[in-house]
């Protein structure tokens, strides 16, 4: 038997939080690898023209790589004092800047993570995950009008781009705009039925704006795939 939504028996106050508190809670910022090897190519592509030469940016990119190796084991202060050296030497490699703010991010530093995206932005404006990221740091410091902004940003440069529609999706719900931001969550929950942060937000925007009905009828879902979800505790070890 289905279990009955909680939805309806919500106050409004209690609403408003709960789309704050699931706000960006579907957005997984994946910063990937940048090898300094064959021959330089990586640095080349990860840096814009600027004062640094191509020996600089090689070498550059070899403290990157230590970065992103020391920040996928969560040493996140010797991760940022090798970020900090590839920055020294190469001010124009974006993805360094890109890779400092994930990491002053994971450090509680939106602030600092705002400004270094600032930086990657102004070095590459066509870059939708920049954006993107920026996005989300925006919403970690709670500016939720600019992080709103960038999410729509990011969905220009990208449209078919289910993260960045989750995001903007967010943003419409913190923003009241809860028609756009049904859309954007149906979009994305079209791509992937099974999307619960989707489904969820979905739910609380119908409800704010009146439609009881349908908010209960993604909460039921909601509910129904975190049944299936759960974790099935072995019996003495066994499955």
């Amino acid at each position: 038997m289905a279990l009955k939504s909680h939805l309806p028996s919500r106050s409004l106050k209690m609403q408003g939080s709960l789309l704050r508190s699931i706000l960006f809670a579907g957005v997984a910022l994946s910063i990937t690898a940048c090898s300094s090897g064959g021959g330089g190519s990586t640095a080349d592509t990860a840096s814009t023209a600027g004062a640094s030469g191509p020996e600089q940016r090689k070498e550059g990119m070899k403290f990157v790589d230590a970065a992103y190796k020391l920040r996928t084991e969560g040493k996140l202060p010797e991760s940022l004092v090798e970020i900090d050296k590839a920055i020294a030497l190469d001010k124009n490699n974006y993805y360094a800047w890109q890779l400092r703010g994930d990491i002053n991010s994971v450090l509680n530093k939106a602030e600092d993570a705002i400004e270094d995206l600032n930086k990657a932005i102004e070095l590459k404006p066509s870059d939708p995950a920049l954006f993107y990221a920026r996005g989300k740091y925006e919403g970690q410091a709670r500016k939720f009008d600019d992080a709103l902004k960038d999410a729509q940003k990011a969905v220009s440069l990208d449209p078919k781009n289910m993260d960045y529609l989750y995001m903007r999706a967010s943003g419409y719900a913190i923003a009241q705009e809860y028609k756009k931001a049904i859309a954007d969550a149906t979009t994305v929950l079209n791509a992937d039925p099974k999307n619960m942060n989707a489904l969820r937000l979905r739910s609380v925007c119908y409800f704010k704006s009146g439609n009881k009905k349908l908010s209960a009828s993604d909460d039921r879902e909601y509910q129904r795939l975190a049944r299936s979800n759960a974790r099935v505790i072995p019996v003495n070890g066994m499955q």
